[in-house]
């Protein structure tokens, strides 16, 4: 459990989280930290209000679309 902790400290960083944004493309969680590189250019993170719930229930829906199109 304490590594874990560490871990998740480690991660939350500044440094981390800069270095995570950059290389993968995503906002940084800690919100002391602001986005750099491309992540500016793109203007401010937008919160998705869908609730993840509503994703699985569509899931299969959106399954058989993609089969049908052949994507």
């Amino acid at each position: 459990r304490d590594a874990a902790v560490q871990f998740l400290e480690f991660l939350t960083q500044t440094t981390a989280q800069q270095l995570y944004g950059e290389i993968n493309f995503e906002y940084p969680a800690n919100p002391s930290v602001e986005p750099g590189g491309v992540l500016q250019s793109w203007g401010s993170f937008n919160r998705d209000e869908l609730n993840i719930e509503k994703l699985s229930e569509l899931a299969p829906s959106a399954q058989m679309i993609i089969d049908r199109i052949g994507w």
